[in-house]
C-alpha cells in the first residue's frame, strides 16, 4: 500500500474544505487524544517527581502545598537536571501546563513564577 505525503498547505486547504460537522468530529476526537496525552505525561512527571522525594527521605504524599512549593525551590535545579527530565520533555509539559490553566481560565504567560510553582503543585494533586 502507497502512503500519501501531503504538504502542510495541502493538509489544511483538505481541512478547510471538510463540512464543519466532520471538522467538529475530527476536533473532538483529537481533544480526546491530547487530554489522555496530557495524563500521561502528568502521571510520568507525578512518579518521577515522588521518587526524587522518597530519594530525599520526604515522603511527596504527606506535604502541603506550601511544603511541596517548598521542596520544589529548595531542590529546582536537581530537579531541572532529573534524568534530564525538563530538557527532554519541556516542550510537551509546558503545553500540557498551559493547557490545564487555560481550562481553569488561567493565562500561563501572565503567571508569575510563584503562580506558576503553586498551579503546577494543585495540578499534580488532582
Amino acid at each position: 500500500m502507497t502512503k500519501a505525503t501531503l504538504t502542510e498547505e495541502q493538509w489544511e486547504q483538505l481541512w478547510h474544505a471538510l463540512p464543519r460537522e466532520f471538522k467538529r468530529r475530527l476536533t473532538a476526537q483529537f481533544e480526546l487524544e491530547l487530554a489522555q496525552e496530557r495524563r500521561l505525561r502528568q502521571q510520568a512527571f507525578y512518579e518521577r517527581l515522588r521518587n526524587f522525594a522518597r530519594e530525599k527521605g520526604v515522603d511527596w504524599e504527606q506535604l502541603s502545598v506550601e511544603e511541596r512549593l517548598e521542596f520544589v525551590r529548595t531542590y529546582r535545579q536537581q530537579l531541572a537536571l532529573l534524568d534530564d527530565l525538563f530538557k527532554q520533555h519541556e516542550a510537551p509539559v509546558e503545553s500540557a501546563l498551559r493547557a490545564a490553566a487555560l481550562q481553569r481560565g488561567l493565562n500561563w504567560d501572565r503567571m508569575n513564577d510563584e503562580e506558576r510553582l503553586t498551579f503546577v503543585a494543585e495540578w499534580l494533586e488532582e
